[in-house]
């Protein structure tokens, strides 16, 4: 989709991404896309109308991208 898409320009111009959705498979098959052609990204499942989902979020991407932007 979109987001997929969005993700994809933003690595073609050197950003290390991480996608979140609510199906956590879908997110890691786009994220596994995204990689196969030279990109750094993460896929992970993640309701953002839930607050500890959110809080996983920013934690697992700090920790495997040293920061949040």
């Amino acid at each position: 989709g979109i987001g997929r898409e969005i993700a994809a320009v933003m690595r073609d111009h050197g950003a290390r991404v991480v996608l979140a959705d609510l199906n956590g498979l879908a997110a890691a098959r786009a994220a596994s896309e995204i990689d196969a052609t030279g990109g750094a990204c993460r896929g992970v499942a993640c309701d953002v109308t839930a607050e500890d989902d959110v809080h996983a979020l920013v934690s697992a991407t700090v920790r495997d991208f040293g920061r949040l932007d």
